[in-house]
């Protein structure tokens, strides 16, 4: 009886292709793709993660000013351009400087970038990136927007001055729309044709909560429900004229188990050094570091 159901509902499909998983399948059958992993040039974090950030994936990295966000998105890109991939940086900030990006390791001839003035040009943005993207699936393409939460929307922009702080969520409501329609462009893709390569990564940042008790990230639930992989970083223990000392912790992961932390030093020359866990990091960060300043908390539900 039990095999004659799970042969029933095997033979479920929407539309014709019986092959794809919109189809009700074994279990096991997924098993068959194997995950591809990206290195973020921090080999403890990369164990953390399962292995690197899981290509084909939408990936936030948050924190506070100053914790390496953008420095560690422009390893991830240089790491895929030298995997062969294709480097795609959306620069919300208008802070790119190819001097630095260089630095970082990016070959800046081959690094394609974009700005978006608004959420909803971001979004067109986004869309036909993703759209010429997956016409190659299997090539690499990594899309980092930085950041996700710094253009206004449309709406925002054409509010006057003392009408804006009576605006309830204008952004938010905005990026949780875009998200759900890169995810699903993606997921249908997969659904309907297999496997791609296509990886967006979102820089966010991380802003005091009203009231002042703790922190949250700008964009609403939407961040939180939709990407498969979320690194938060913070500034710890010593910093200098050299670099800053960051602690990263998964506080999602849907590939591997979450919640482990790796700990690196960002030196102003664009270089990442991990630092051992296993080794007591007070005698590493000396040495990188020049000076000591008070060490800065990160405190809040994330």
């Amino acid at each position: 009886m039990k095999e004659e159901v799970i042969k029933k509902l095997q033979s479920v499909a929407i539309g014709e292709k019986k092959e794809s998983y919109t189809a009700i399948h074994s279990g096991a059958r997924q098993e068959e793709e194997q995950i591809e992993f990206l290195s973020t040039g921090v080999p403890d974090l990369d164990a953390d993660l399962g292995g690197g950030i899981p290509v084909g994936r939408f990936i936030e990295i948050f924190g506070l000013p100053s914790s390496a966000k953008s420095g560690l998105a422009y390893h991830i890109l240089a790491n895929a351009q030298r995997k062969g991939g294709i480097a795609i940086l959306i620069d919300t900030e208008d802070s790119y400087v190819p001097e630095w990006a260089a630095k970082n390791g990016i070959d800046v001839d081959e690094l394609q970038v974009a700005t978006a003035p608004s959420l909803e040009k971001l979004g067109a943005l986004v869309d036909q990136v993703i759209n010429v993207c997956l016409q190659h699936p299997d090539t690499l393409s990594v899309i980092v927007i930085d950041s996700l939460s710094a253009p206004p929307s449309e709406e925002e922009l054409d509010l006057k001055t003392e009408e804006l702080n009576k605006q309830v969520a204008i952004r938010a409501r905005v990026i949780t729309k875009l998200i759900q329609r890169w995810v699903a462009k993606l997921n249908r893709f997969k659904l309907e044709r297999g496997r791609h390569r296509v990886t967006i990564i979102a820089v966010n940042h991380a802003k005091q909560q009203i009231g002042g008790h703790g922190f949250t990230t700008p964009g609403g639930f939407a961040l939180k429900y939709f990407s498969a992989v979320r690194i938060m970083l913070q500034q710890k223990g010593r910093r200098g004229k050299s670099g800053i000392y960051v602690k990263a912790r998964v506080v999602k992961n849907k590939i591997a188990p979450p919640y482990g932390e790796a700990e690196f030093a960002y030196l102003f020359d664009g270089q990442i050094v991990p630092i051992n866990r296993k080794k007591s990091s007070a005698d590493e960060q000396a040495e990188l570091m020049d000076e000591d300043i008070e060490e800065e908390e990160v405190i809040g539900a994330f």
